[in-house]
């Protein structure tokens, strides 16, 4: 017995949510013109017609596209309650997977706060001691030949608390990331020492950008761009000229903005015009700020900034080193979820030399939510299996 045909007002769709055979029971508008009339097949041609006029919605009050739209409603919806779900557990998961750590807790929080003096001795016009930094500098690099090439490394970059500015925040992070990267080339430690001070104290030329810009809360203005983009200069000069420190180091200072294709600055120097530490630099400064909050962007998953990072292949950053980047951090970095075709949701935990296959422990599923069940997968050992999205859990 057929139930009753409920009716509904017209509604807007998008038009994805047609499908080759459809035999809607209602006329199909875009606004008040007539698409197709009730009882008509949707063919492949006919969606076509509406992509090449660029009709993305249309109208009707066809029970059909009622009752799918409410379902890609619903689910969406059990989508946001499950990444809710990750979000709030996601600590916790991760501590359970025992994943390696790419920042040490108390050496990132003390680096911080001796940066912070750093910060504030040069605000004042007093000249700071560097020999905390570079202690910090030696442990950090120290951890990182430690974790090198361990495919378990999780980015565990740090947010900005009430005692730190964003700036100081990010420069530890940002050291971090740095000494991960390229710890796996290093023959000798004192190679790469003064590289990791120079991480540590990129940013420091920020001290003489007016705090109004600074702090806005919006993009920049062009003219206020341009005093933003100062701080690289005030940087080198305050390193080389106050601090009498390495060329190397001054360089990280000046040119972690620029660019491969030319197009950076202060100097538009490009290819191997820049000097290799401050393009390493500059590629671990952009995927920092990429998955940090900002008020004028949200903060991107790991996993999105990854993308990123290997689109401006070419153009940002030397191709050789996003591909060395990529296979460091992963296309899907340690510590992040994602939905495998089986509808169960894993917690990435490790790399395989297939980028797109990783290791994974399953932490629930689509239908059943969050529960972590030590149960562990590696993708390129189960061909049957295979990750069908990233979730987006920061």
């Amino acid at each position: 017995m057929l139930g009753t045909m409920v009716e509904h007002k017209a509604r807007s769709y998008p038009v994805s949510l047609l499908e080759v055979g459809d035999v809607l029971e209602a006329d199909l508008y875009d606004n008040t013109t007539l698409l197709l009339p009730a009882g008509t097949v949707v063919t492949e041609l006919f969606l076509k017609r509406l992509r090449r006029r660029r009709v993305h919605v249309v109208t009707s009050t066809s029970n059909i596209l009622w009752r799918r739209s409410e379902r890609v409603v619903g689910a969406r919806s059990k989508e946001e309650e499950l990444v809710a779900e990750l979000a709030a557990a996601s600590a916790e998961l991760r501590n359970e997977a025992g994943l390696t750590p790419a920042l040490p807790d108390e050496e990132a929080k003390s680096a911080q706060r001796s940066l912070r003096v750093c910060y504030q001795s040069l605000t004042e016009s007093r000249l700071p001691s560097l020999t905390a930094l570079l202690g910090h500098a030696r442990r950090l690099l120290a951890h990182a030949l430690n974790q090198a090439g361990k495919p378990d490394l999780h980015f565990n970059l740090r947010s900005a608390s009430k005692e730190d500015t964003h700036a100081v925040t990010h420069s530890v992070n940002v050291t971090g990331l740095f000494a991960a990267l390229n710890a796996p080339g290093v023959k000798e430690p004192s190679d790469m020492e003064e590289q990791m001070l120079g991480a540590l104290l990129h940013d420091t030329g920020r001290i003489h950008i007016p705090s109004h810009v600074l702090t806005k809360n919006e993009r920049f203005t062009p003219e206020e761009r341009d005093v933003f983009q100062t701080h690289t200069l005030h940087g080198y000069f305050l390193l080389k000229d106050k601090l009498h420190l390495s060329p190397d180091v001054c360089a990280m200072a000046r040119s972690h903005h620029e660019r491969v294709d030319g197009k950076g600055y202060p100097d538009g120097l490009a290819g191997a015009e820049i000097p290799h530490c401050a393009a390493s630099l500059a590629l671990c400064d952009t995927f920092e700020a990429l998955v940090t909050k900002r008020s004028y962007h949200r903060e991107m998953t790991q996993a999105e900034a990854v993308r990123v990072i290997a689109r401006s292949s070419g153009t940002q950053f030397a191709p050789m080193l996003v591909s060395r980047f990529v296979r460091t951090v992963g296309l899907y970095p340690t510590g992040t979820f994602v939905e495998l075709t089986d509808g169960r949701v894993g917690m990435v935990t490790g790399h395989t030399e297939a980028l797109m296959r990783p290791q994974v422990v399953i932490v629930g599923s689509v239908s059943e939510g969050v529960s972590f069940r030590e149960e562990r997968v590696d993708l390129i050992k189960e061909p049957h299996l295979a990750v069908r999205r990233h979730l987006p859990v920061s």
